[in-house]
């Protein structure tokens, strides 16, 4: 079974706010680096479909006939996937009850760790 405690260096379990702050700390950051994730290929892509990534016009005959067919698709996909995830972002961290609620009302003593003493 698998020792929380020791790999976060708390010996004991805590049944005050400390332990719930520390796991409402790593789900915030864990949510925000997943979306972090699709804000960057939302950008990578809007980047390709207005050609600051990849080769210029003219180098490759080859990538401007690709640019025409998806250039535009890129553009708008890159875009509308980045201002989701802001969106997504803004609303998940704007709710009262979203992280507060968990430092209110912690998870039932069960545990995936087992139960705390």
């Amino acid at each position: 079974m698998l020792d929380c405690g020791a790999l976060c260096g708390v010996t004991k379990y805590r049944e005050d706010t400390q332990w719930t702050r520390f796991a409402v700390n790593i789900d915030l950051i864990l949510y925000l680096a997943s979306q972090a994730i699709s804000f960057g290929a939302g950008l990578a892509a809007l980047l390709i479909g207005c050609r600051v990534i990849g080769k210029k016009p003219g180098q490759s005959a080859k990538f401007d006939e690709w640019q025409i067919k998806y250039g535009n698709l890129f553009k708008i996909g890159g875009g509308i996937l980045m201002v989701t995830t802001l969106y997504i972002i803004l609303e998940r961290v704007s709710r009262p009850d979203s992280f507060e609620d968990l430092l209110k009302n912690p998870p039932p003593a069960s545990s995936p760790w087992g139960p705390r003493p």
